[in-house]
């Protein structure tokens, strides 16, 4: 999404009703979408820090900021900053494989799940709840804990940890948080299943960049249309 914004736009995490975080997130998603349809590039980077939005004729729209990690080159293998890691896709920080030859655009898309789960479990009327209410803030002390740690626990969630509720603010995204988890958790095991047929000497067509078709921005779409709430 292109737009001239005269005003400084504020962090997403200070909105604080469901629908207007969700016509901002829908802006994000989309800014992400266009970046890599009509340049091949990826954000790379993304955070809560990244997540804007301001006010345009009464609505609320949002913008995806800070592109100093991307490249004119597309599809660069990116070194995302530290402060990504609790955003960052679960494969980006697998332990005992070598990052992709390219930053996928799916890693995006697992950004932007991780970056949705802590804004509505972590924000209540634009601040933070109580700390030992905040149920994913041991990812954000994952120098503490360790990559491998924050590999474990991320993984963890995926598989089959119980979602955590929303605070007030964002009743109702329950539902939209399982079936994002499950597109990422189904593509996954799909990933497994592939390179465990390969290692027996099988060969495939599995497209690693989407997870054989299963994460693209079509199907992360598709849950955000039926399931992400909007005042439009």
């Amino acid at each position: 999404m292109t737009a001239t914004i005269h005003e400084a736009p504020c962090l997403i995490t200070e909105l604080t009703t469901a629908a207007e975080f969700g016509d901002a997130f829908r802006d994000v998603f989309q800014s992400c979408r266009g970046l890599y349809e009509n340049s091949g590039l990826v954000h790379g980077d993304i955070r809560l820090q990244n997540l804007k939005y301001w006010k345009q004729n009464g609505k609320t729209r949002g913008v995806l900021v800070d592109l100093d990690e991307m490249d004119e080159k597309p599809r660069k293998r990116l070194k995302p900053a530290q402060e990504t890691r609790p955003y960052m896709s679960l494969e980006l920080l697998h332990p005992n494989s070598p990052l992709p030859p390219v930053h996928y655009y799916r890693f995006d898309l697992e950004s932007l799940f991780y970056a949705m789960l802590f804004v509505s479990c972590h924000y209540h009327e634009g601040k933070e709840i109580a700390e030992p209410e905040r149920p994913f803030e041991q990812w954000l002390h994952w120098r503490h804990l360790g990559l491998t740690e924050l590999y474990r626990r991320k993984s963890m969630f995926l598989s089959f940890a119980v979602v955590p509720v929303p605070t007030s603010n964002f009743a109702g995204f329950v539902e939209l948080f399982h079936y994002l988890r499950k597109l990422f958790r189904d593509g996954y095991l799909a990933q497994a299943d592939v390179r465990t047929l390969e290692c027996a000497g099988v060969k495939s067509t599995f497209d690693p960049e989407t997870l054989g078709g299963r994460v693209t921005f079509d199907t992360f779409q598709k849950i955000l249309d039926e399931h992400l709430p909007s005042f439009t």
